[in-house]
């Protein structure tokens, strides 16, 4: 029943890979943008993409949330970060719009994301923060991000780094991704998306988990803090993914075939 069969080296490639996959940011670019016409798109655009992942999530990806949603209220108090499984192209885009219908998700994403024909140049109003190439506008995207929380948004992060679609794993964390948490103490939530077999059809349905929160002890140092967000979050979609029960597309390591 396998669609087909995806080969790998390591779990640092893209196996789907942008038009340009190493397209970088301009020197220049701007992630805020208050301009009455930037915020007319805005609005335009996310209203957009919610009303999209309406339709998209539950009849397209067949996604069920389960009960733990409704145990993880706090979610929608505060600013916080949200952690996902990297294993949908477009899913990935529409899935925390459907999971936070009252708040409007912040998503880290990789530049190449940009580079998609007409899609690229909406992200940034649908809320996608591209990760600057250049070391010097670090500092500027870091104090993006904290503005957001600090706004009461959440941050969506992929801490995988590569999407890989339908993977029933979880693969190792990039510990940078735990940065931002660990420096301003906001609450860490992880949704796992996981596979299951349907009664008709190919294509599984998902079911997602939200857990949390998260935190780390204060009296920790930053890096220290980073290392135990890590291995809470991964632990807890490690034991999530259990629940994965079909592999609609096989992985398998080109020195093991």
């Amino acid at each position: 029943m396998q669609e087909k069969t995806f080969y790998y080296t390591s779990y640092d490639e893209d196996i789907i890979q942008a038009q340009n996959q190493n397209f970088s940011l301009p020197p220049d670019y701007q992630w805020q943008r208050d301009t009455q016409s930037a915020k007319i798109k805005s609005w335009l655009v996310r209203h957009g993409v919610r009303a999209f992942s309406y339709v998209f999530c539950p009849f397209y990806l067949h996604l069920h949330r389960h009960e733990t949603y409704k145990e993880v209220t706090s979610l929608l108090d505060r600013g916080c970060y949200l952690y996902v499984n990297h294993t949908q192209t477009i899913g990935d885009a529409a899935i925390p719009y459907y999971v936070l219908k009252k708040k409007w998700p912040a998503i880290i994403v990789s530049p190449a994301n940009l580079s998609i024909p007409v899609i690229g140049k909406l992200i940034p109003y649908g809320g996608g923060l591209p990760i600057p190439s250049q070391l010097r506008k670090l500092r500027d995207f870091n104090q993006v991000v904290h503005q957001r929380i600090s706004n009461n948004r959440c941050v969506v992060i992929y801490p995988e780094a590569h999407v890989w679609p339908y993977y029933t794993g979880i693969r190792p964390f990039e510990l940078a991704s735990f940065h931002y948490p660990a420096k301003d103490n906001a609450p860490v939530y992880c949704l796992t998306n996981t596979y299951q077999k349907r009664r008709w059809g190919k294509k599984p349905q998902i079911t997602s988990f939200l857990d949390g929160p998260f935190f780390a002890p204060d009296v920790l140092k930053q890096k220290e803090r980073q290392q135990v967000l890590s291995e809470q979050v991964h632990n807890c979609m490690q034991k999530r993914s259990q629940y994965s029960t079909y592999k609609y597309i096989k992985y398998q390591r080109k020195d093991q075939q």
